[in-house]
């Protein structure tokens, strides 16, 4: 039997614990998180076979041909733009209320940009049949996956350039989660940001909408943050200060 960290607050196994016992599974979660005495949590037994689809961490306790996530989800290595993840806001006035963010990914990441486009080929082909009609559109109005060297919109933003990017977005009613390496979630809004880099977990589905047309779209799921880099817009906090000496506080007195 092992034992884990019950979060009280979410109902789940977190931190990725999986002690020989109760003892050393409590000082397995006192090291790993910091401020550990802000959680309402419980040691308990793991369940036999447990599985534990938010938190990678737990993979050895799958049973063997256990899928934990559905087959129209993907985690996308990104850089982040526009990251609106903490709260939802109307994109225009009458828009309904939305999280949302843009993923970068780098043209020579092959391998995740031909995942990528196989899921989407999969999405298509059933939606052919089951939204679309048993036609498949020329063109999408809306294309999912756009280049950032030639997509207009982008108007040769450099931070886009060499780039393939996707919108992705989430109802208000259902926001991301965000966690950081080591699948804990991150509570301080300024750890996440436009410019940081992160594994995105997003859903593809397919739509036919009366006045967007038919396309495909991403929902927003979760977002790991892997590792910091230069912010994109917006402002950089208290960034460029430096502590006044003395002789200017008596100045400024």
């Amino acid at each position: 039997m092992t034992y884990g960290v019950w979060s009280n607050a979410e109902k789940r196994f977190v931190f990725g614990i999986a002690a020989e016992t109760p003892r050393k599974a409590e000082r397995a979660f006192r090291k790993t998180c910091v401020n550990w005495r802000q959680w309402r949590y419980e040691i308990k037994p793991i369940p036999e076979g447990f599985k534990n689809p938010r938190n990678p961490h737990y993979a050895h306790l799958i049973r063997k041909g256990q899928n934990t996530m559905n087959s129209n989800e993907i985690i996308l290595p990104c850089r982040l733009s526009y990251a609106n993840i903490w709260e939802a806001r109307q994109s225009m006035e009458g828009d309904k209320m939305q999280y949302s963010c843009c993923l970068l990914i780098p043209k020579t990441d092959t391998a995740t940009i031909q995942r990528l486009q196989k899921l989407m080929t999969k999405i298509e082909s059933e939606a052919v049949t089951t939204k679309w009609g048993g036609k498949k559109p020329a063109s999408y109005a809306h294309p999912l996956l756009r280049d950032g060297d030639t997509d207009p919109t982008k108007g040769g933003d450099s931070n886009y350039a060499g780039c393939y990017f996707i919108n992705a977005k989430a109802n208000a009613d259902h926001p991301p989660k965000i966690i950081d390496a080591r699948c804990n979630p991150v509570m301080n809004r300024e750890e996440v940001y436009s410019g940081c880099y992160a594994n995105v977990k997003v859903s593809i589905y397919a739509y036919n909408n009366p006045k967007g047309g038919k396309g495909l779209s991403a929902g927003l799921v979760a977002v790991q943050k892997t590792k910091d880099g230069a912010r994109l817009g917006g402002d950089t906090g208290t960034d460029g200060f430096a502590p006044l000496s003395q002789e200017d506080e008596d100045m400024l007195s």
